[in-house]
């Protein structure tokens, strides 16, 4: 059976705002108050979130889905090779991770100019429709107004 498109199909690839309590785990952990697992937490439930609000909003989210599925790809060899005791290896698979982050970021910001290109767009459309019906609705009140046949003197 074939799969329908909706009316307007959309997808994203990127970011997703950051809710507060991402801002004070991050200020956390530059004053090295998180540890390993902690960190995992935090940017699991962060991923996690962004790709659900996405979902429900009727975005397509799987390009995000497997970037997500390569970062931890990426994060498990990085473990792997911790335990060669190779750090060359750990510092190029920790770069392949972090070329892969910047480049979601860069996305993501694109993303986000983008949404707010169409916002602008669409308040700008919006008025113009406004404009529009008002002046419809001021020329049927005119068009519907009794003339004067005469003025009285």
């Amino acid at each position: 059976m074939k799969e329908s498109l909706p009316l307007l199909p959309t997808s994203v690839i990127g970011s997703h705002g950051l809710p507060g309590w991402l801002w004070l785990a991050r200020e956390a952990l530059e004053a090295r108050r998180l540890g390993p697992t902690d960190v995992k937490e935090v940017m699991e439930d962060a991923t996690q979130l962004a790709l659900l609000d996405q979902e429900r909003a009727g975005v397509d989210v799987s390009e995000g889905r497997l970037t997500e599925a390569g970062a931890r790809e990426k994060l498990i060899k990085a473990r792997v090779d911790v335990h060669a005791f190779n750090a060359q290896r750990v510092e190029e698979t920790v770069g392949e991770g972090m070329k892969i982050t910047a480049e979601v970021q860069a996305a993501g910001n694109e993303a986000l100019a983008e949404l707010a290109f169409r916002r602008k767009g669409l308040g700008l459309s919006l008025l113009a429709i406004g404009f529009v019906v008002l002046s419809l609705w001021l020329l049927i009140r005119h068009l519907e107004r009794p003339q004067n046949q005469a003025p009285k003197a």
